[in-house]
């Protein structure tokens, strides 16, 4: 289970999940500041440079509109819309599928997503994310403010993960 928090007035994305080993990870994307956070147990703070701009969540103009569907049972349903967007970043494609909730104005809301991808040595790997229980209103905004011992400069380097993270950074594909 994860939780995902977007600010697109202060340009921040956080999320928060639980890694293997049972211990509590949040990942904030500070795109103001060009820095990510990655404090796992709540003490070990890892921080990289953010090098990429911040993305709007919603549908780019170059991704396929598959048809409409309905989401839920007849009692509590919704209609979402379908996409297919490909991407290719260094030696990997990634074939994804997005559940989009149109909203009133033009803005969306990824519900769901389906990603098939593999690299040019053939290592392949899937994944689907169904995201639940919106809250259009963050009301503590802590979740996107590091603590203090990710100032330490022991605490900035490369991580491990880094590599597959590129494509999912934001627990969604850059469409």
């Amino acid at each position: 289970m994860q939780k995902f928090y977007y600010d697109e007035e202060e340009k921040k994305v956080a999320r928060v999940t639980t890694n293997m080993m049972g211990q509590p990870v949040r990942d904030i994307f500070d795109f103001p500041a060009k820095k990510r956070y990655v404090i796992t147990n709540g003490t070990a703070c890892n921080v990289t440079d953010l090098n990429e701009p911040f993305q709007k969540s919603c549908v780019s103009p170059s991704a396929v509109f598959m048809g409409s569907t309905v989401l839920g049972n007849t009692d509590d349903n919704m209609k979402v819309d379908n996409y297919r967007f490909n991407i290719t970043q260094g030696p990997v494609t990634i074939e994804t599928s997005f559940m989009i909730a149109p909203m009133k104005g033009g803005d969306c809301t990824v519900v769901g997503m389906v990603a098939y991808g593999k690299d040019q040595n053939g290592y392949q790997f899937s994944g689907t994310t169904i995201y639940m229980n919106f809250s259009f209103e963050i009301t503590d905004k802590s979740v996107f403010q590091p603590p203090k011992q990710c100032d330490e400069p022991d605490n900035t380097g490369t991580l491990l993960f880094e590599v597959l993270g590129g494509f999912s950074r934001h627990g969604f594909f850059k469409i």
